[in-house]
């Protein structure tokens, strides 16, 4: 992996649920970590399965070093977005880590 190409600083957010008094589910974010990443925004009429998404709909390829911790339940915060995983996949050297992401409904 080139380790220019990692300029953008990310934070990553683990979730932790917890029930409130009406039984219903309410999640706090923690911070996991804080990486170097590269940030491609993939703005586009289909997603990476190929399926025509929303107009509007702002997706991004965020690439990692290796990390084992990122889960689907994580969120991203970059340059002030909150960004939702929806996808993680690892190269075959366990070297880097790829992160699909969109904006957050908040």
């Amino acid at each position: 992996m080139d380790a220019g190409k990692l300029r953008h600083r990310i934070t990553i957010q683990e979730a932790t649920a917890t029930v409130n008094s009406a039984g219903q589910a309410e999640y706090s974010y923690s911070t996991t970590a804080e990486v170097w990443a590269n940030v491609e925004n993939r703005n586009s009429s289909k997603n990476s399965s190929g399926y025509i998404q929303a107009a509007g709909m702002a997706t991004f390829k965020i690439t990692i070093r290796h990390r084992t911790d990122v889960e689907f339940t994580s969120r991203v915060l970059f340059e002030g977005q909150t960004l939702e995983v929806v996808a993680i996949t690892h190269d075959r050297l366990n070297v880097a880590t790829f992160l699909e992401c969109e904006i957050a409904d908040l």
